[in-house]
């Protein structure tokens, strides 16, 4: 049972979202990561126009980016603006993820939205279908279109005040191409942080479709043994045959006796949380299990 003791508010500015909050013990400080991006939620609150929230609400935004906020551990608070981490040029970053390594380095794991002009669609076919548009509404200029980027990782330095640039995972196998023989699906979107396996290695879950295994996205399993430097794919986590239910969000938890955990959002099964166990430090994984209560892990 956890206990709510308080509330803090750690940041707010109305011109922008703020989600996927990531904590990590500094040197004196907590540093918050968070995604931001843009709310001109303001602009029609100043026009008086609150009746038609679909005119700009979006579930992706062109624009945005990760934050970064030195928090006082005491206090949970910061007199100073959030530090912008370097972006990629071509697409969106999105819900990051902070992992301290063993040489005092910072893993930020994360995945990005490559924006599109509505009307590029018809001329792209291999980026059609579900999973290219925004949900707020299809074929309407007012909303975003995108297409998946891929799933990355990055180094910084132990004071999070240095980044290396995007390191985009390897190509998920059996998967669709974002842009047929030029740009593979990397690894594919991610939600949950980096765990260390038994053996010392970084485990790093995924989820997208491969084509082979389900029509719909899968769960899967990619692992570094030089401290984030370089990945490669171990496996499917989780995947539904049938095509019924969807396996998203992996977040991997390590148990005391060296069992790793996969608790997994789910489509199909009226949003109720799915977990599978590996034994073998994630080479092989339970069947998924559907536990009775609704739930998004991270």
């Amino acid at each position: 049972m956890v206990t709510i003791k308080s509330h803090h508010v750690l940041y707010r500015n109305e011109r922008f979202n703020c989600a996927f909050p990531s904590l990590l013990q500094g040197d004196g400080e907590i540093l918050l990561a968070f995604r931001r991006a843009r709310d001109p939620s303001w602009i029609h609150e100043a026009a008086g126009d609150w009746k038609h929230p679909d005119r700009w609400a979006t579930h992706v935004d062109a624009r945005s980016h990760i934050a970064l906020i030195r928090l006082s551990p005491e206090t949970l608070t910061s007199d100073e603006e959030p530090e912008i981490l370097p972006i990629d040029p071509e697409a969106g970053d999105q819900d990051p993820n902070l992992f301290r390594l063993s040489s005092g380095k910072i893993l930020l794991s994360s995945f990005a939205w490559y924006p599109l002009p509505s009307g590029m669609l018809p001329l792209l076919p291999a980026w059609q279908g579900s999973g290219n548009s925004s949900p707020e509404g299809v074929g309407r200029l007012h909303l975003c279109w995108y297409t998946m980027w891929g799933g990355y990782t990055r180094i910084g330095s132990a004071d999070a005040r240095q980044w290396s640039p995007h390191h985009y995972l390897p190509g998920l196998p059996d998967a669709k191409d974002i842009v047929a023989g030029r740009r593979p699906l990397h690894g594919g979107a991610l939600r949950g942080r980096v765990v260390q396996a038994p053996d010392g290695r970084l485990l790093l879950a995924t989820y997208g479709i491969r084509t082979k295994v389900s029509a719909k996205r899968s769960a899967h399993l990619f692992a570094s043994s030089d401290e984030g430097a370089n990945w490669e794919f171990v496996t499917t986590i989780a995947s539904d045959l049938s095509g019924k239910v969807e396996c998203t969000e992996p977040s991997l938890v390590v148990d005391s006796k060296d069992r790793i955990w996969a608790f997994i959002r789910s489509f199909g099964v009226g949003d109720k949380v799915l977990t599978v166990c590996s034994q073998d430090g994630g080479k092989t994984w339970s069947n998924y299990q559907v536990n009775p209560f609704k739930g998004h892990p991270q």
